[in-house]
């Protein structure tokens, strides 16, 4: 009787996808921190377990694909946020692994690059984890799905831990200092 062939074995890879959130339409309201220009970029490192870094690329397309179209809500601004994969997609062989899980202290993504040692390290962080500490959190109120952050404004607006525990939107909302105001442009 023939021997079935072995099928190849797997092993894991943490693969890179880039996405790019945007809002779209005109504003309901405006206040300081809105820029009409910004979008929001993510980079996300996903793990799978496959044979080749082809497969883990073709498993994470599909996944990521997914994933963003589940990202579709409505900003305290009112206008539509949407987010789209963009076209890039890297794969890192986790080899200290092939037939054991990821735990924790595993490294399940690297990435190198040359730079000239004239470059500052302060540009080489700015360069590769972005300017997100200099725009702060209000900044990103245009990517902020409002029903959501309405129900958790909601829950810090109560009085009692007993009543965090009960429905949300039932209850005035106070919109924190960092929330967009009412004011039209």
């Amino acid at each position: 009787m023939p021997r079935k062939p072995k099928s190849p074995e797997k092993t894991w890879y943490g693969v890179r996808t880039l996405y790019r959130v945007t809002a779209e339409g005109k504003p309901e309201l405006r206040d300081k921190h809105f820029d009409p220009e910004s979008t929001l970029i993510e980079d996300r490192v996903v793990l799978f377990q496959a044979t080749s870094s082809g497969d883990a690329v073709a498993q994470a397309t599909r996944e990521a694909r997914t994933y963003s179209r589940q990202i579709k809500f409505v900003n305290p601004y009112g206008q539509k946020v949407q987010m789209r994969l963009l076209d890039a997609c890297d794969a890192y062989e986790i080899s200290e692994m092939p037939a054991r899980k990821p735990g924790a202290g595993s490294e399940v993504y690297s990435l190198t690059e040359l730079v000239r040692a004239s470059v500052s390290d302060s540009a080489v962080v700015k360069k590769r984890m972005g300017g997100q500490a200099s725009l702060g959190t209000v900044a990103r109120w245009k990517f902020v799905n409002a029903r959501i952050a309405r129900e958790a404004l909601a829950l810090m607006a109560s009085d009692s831990p007993a009543e965090r525990q009960g429905p949300v939107g039932r209850r005035p909302v106070r919109a924190p200092k960092t929330a967009p105001s009412r004011s039209r442009p």
